[in-house]
């Protein structure tokens, strides 16, 4: 999930001051994989993700530091941390026509990370035409379901091939 958020920051936000770094120049980055990543914090905040108390209780923590070490000396509540500090953090925010294909493996039951994190960054990049595929593991939850000759792992590989054939345009 850490990752899987790295990686997008690195494909999805080309206004990054990085971006026109000498080291990038000429290069674009030509597809995206991500496992179980935080696209978009502010599904942290919907009602059934926030009944799980071992999350929330996390967050509180995880969310302020990514934002700022100081938001809990703030005593900012974790939607106002949510909505005016992790908002740059977004990765959703970042999409435009211009990004690299995506796929993305996310569990419906991972109670880590909401499954509507990678719902909205799919909507997100469909709507502006971005090759993208999201392939959801039935009851899977944060990665501990996928092994070898697996269901998800047979649904990675199918994945993982489409994008390949999309990057390489084969």
């Amino acid at each position: 999930s850490a990752g899987g958020w790295a990686c997008a920051f690195l494909a999805h936000h080309s206004s990054a001051p990085w971006a026109d770094n000498a080291r990038f120049s000429g290069r674009r980055i030509k597809g995206m994989l991500g496992a179980y990543p935080p696209y978009d914090f502010r599904a942290f905040l919907e009602p059934e993700f926030q009944k799980l108390k071992m999350v929330t209780d996390a967050l509180k923590y995880i969310v302020p530091v990514l934002a700022s070490p100081h938001n809990t000396s703030l005593g900012l509540t974790l939607r106002e941390t949510i909505e005016t500090r992790v908002d740059p953090f977004n990765i959703v925010t970042y999409v435009t026509s211009e990004s690299p294909p995506t796929l993305t493996f996310h569990g419906d039951s991972d109670k880590i990370v909401p499954h509507n994190c990678s719902v909205r960054m799919h909507a997100q990049l469909k709507e502006l035409g971005v090759p993208q595929l999201l392939i959801t593991v039935p009851s899977g939850g944060h990665g501990e379901d996928i092994g070898v000759n697996s269901f998800p792992q047979q649904m990675q590989v199918f994945g993982l091939e489409r994008l390949l054939a999309v990057v390489l345009k084969v």
